[in-house]
């Protein structure tokens, strides 16, 4: 096998023989050329877009129980989508009514029987995490990154690798003609493909910008788009024909989720094991109070979860909320009927998930939580993880990514307004901003130590927690928005922006 040099520095590389590398260095090794033209593709790919979507589809699917949601792959709507040509397919329903399950449901179904190479299937899942508005551009992109993963086309290789070469060196993004032009490269040479689109009045995108986007991806006749929204419909132009599905939780699939839930409750199902009658009534009286929501389901079984004996589980039946906000209420007074230590740290834990512009690790909450001495190494005052998410009531989850979420985008809004009035609440929120802002200024090493020591007097002990992760991110992080500067210059502007934050958090 020819075998190219390649040396490791931090320089750019330039590409002789084929796709292998070579690096300015003095350390020379050696690497094969399809290995380089793997890595390349790969860098591409995450040049492109930084989401994944692979690995949020597999968090979405593993939420799935038994067998629900196969009723939606025996109509005839979703059967005509996958044999026909030039097909949409509007999928809309309320909250929490299952729509992210069967999306991730039907994209490994298409992915584990379509016919050939050149047959493609691309997802998408709204990520409510993610702190910022997406594009057409964004989601274009996505398309192109999956693409680039699971297909080589050389033209289109080529092409893309040039695009990435002008943008990665300028720091820019691409326009979105320039994505269109690779889009047409790839579609070109694929016979059929099917993206699946959940949550798409989730995303945070522009009604002008999902005009672009449909306008194109519906010109391919060749190209089956499946969307999921809230509404029939939130976007009215379209190019061609739609059909609509009203996706609602089955009576079915409720019965086998709820007696899932149970049976995962040990002390519920010992006080409903041996009465068929009141076992059917309880899941019965569950179905018909939830609305066609498996959310609404799981919240209230979590409170039932709470009851010690048959008549207070049958009395928590008949006081049931009446929508999704109460609820949530409910596990928000059933958080605070603990004890006033567990409630401030469970305040805490959702104001964090709540508030920072990134998802946290549970590990990272964790060392959140701890003291701003305490180091990665040291466990004495570590709170364990299971603990963080039980005191929480079923707000929060750990998702298969290791981050810790709310359980639905609904309950992330309700929390917000729970606490858009609460002052501690609102002195976090300004010190995330200022301190993510400061993060990407400064690279000094030093200059957060002398923050986290001065605001470690002056604010509650909530809010240093808070500051523990954050000033702790900046020691490892070292990245500017400013690029290269004199750092004379970035060491007027860190001890300015210092200056600011402690004055103005003081005052």
């Amino acid at each position: 096998m020819i075998r190219a040099p390649r040396a490791v520095n931090n320089f750019e590389g330039i590409t002789i023989q084929g796709t292998a590398r070579v690096h300015l260095g003095n350390r020379i090794v050696y690497e094969d050329e399809v290995e380089s033209k793997v890595k390349g593709a790969l860098a591409a790919a995450e040049w492109l877009s930084s989401s994944n979507h692979y690995q949020r589809r597999k968090e979405i699917f593993s939420k799935r129980h038994g067998r629900t949601g196969e009723w939606f792959l025996h109509t005839p709507d979703f059967h005509k989508w996958v044999n026909d040509e030039d097909q949409t397919l509007w999928c809309y329903g309320i909250a929490g009514s299952g729509k992210s399950v069967i999306a991730s449901l039907i994209a490994d179904r298409l992915i584990q029987y379509k016919q050939d190479h050149a047959t493609y299937v691309a997802f998408l899942f709204a990520d409510p995490d993610i702190g910022h508005r997406t594009t057409a551009e964004d989601i274009i992109s996505s398309i192109l990154k999956q693409f680039l993963i699971e297909h080589e086309f050389s033209t289109c290789c080529s092409h893309l690798e040039n695009l990435y070469t002008a943008h990665h060196r300028r720091k820019s993004r691409p326009s979105w003609e320039e994505c269109l032009e690779v889009f047409r490269l790839f579609m070109e040479r694929l016979s059929k493909v099917y993206i699946v689109i959940d949550g798409l009045d989730q995303q945070g995108i522009l009604d002008e910008s999902v005009t672009m986007l449909l306008s194109a991806l519906e010109s391919w006749t060749n190209l089956n788009l499946l969307i999921t929204t809230r509404s029939k419909t939130p976007f009215t132009d379209w190019k061609r024909p739609r059909a609509y599905i009203n996706i609602s939780a089955s009576k079915q699939d409720m019965k086998s989720y709820i007696e899932h839930r149970t049976i995962m409750v040990p002390g519920l199902q010992n006080i409903l094991v041996g009465d068929t009658s009141v076992q059917d009534a309880f899941v019965d009286t569950i179905i018909n109070q939830s609305q066609g929501m498996f959310l609404m389901a799981k919240l209230h079984l979590d409170s039932i979860a709470t009851k010690h004996c048959l008549r207070h589980v049958q009395a928590a039946l008949h006081t049931y909320p009446t929508s999704i906000n109460d609820m949530y209420r409910v596990s928000w007074l059933r958080m605070h009927k603990q004890n006033p230590g567990t409630i401030y740290l469970a305040t805490k834990v959702l104001d964090m998930v709540c508030y920072t512009y990134e998802p946290l690790t549970a590990s990272g909450l964790q060392y959140a939580l701890s003291p701003p001495w305490i180091n990665k190494q040291s466990q004495d005052e570590i709170v364990d993880e299971n603990l963080l998410i039980s005191i929480c009531c079923g707000l929060i989850f750990i998702a298969p990514d290791e981050t810790v979420r709310f359980i639905h985008p609904t309950a992330h809004q309700f929390y917000k307004d729970l606490r858009i009035y609460s002052p501690r609440a609102l002195l976090l929120r300004l010190t995330l901003t200022l301190l993510w802002t400061f993060n990407h200024l400064v690279t000094e090493s030093k200059v957060h130590l002398l923050i986290h020591d001065l605001l470690w007097g002056s604010l509650n002990k909530t809010m240093v927690s808070a500051l523990g992760l954050l000033s702790k991110t900046i020691e490892s992080r070292k990245q500017s928005w400013m690029g290269p500067c004199p750092t004379s210059l970035k060491s007027a502007i860190s001890l300015f922006i210092c200056i600011v934050v402690i004055l103005y958090l003081m005052l």
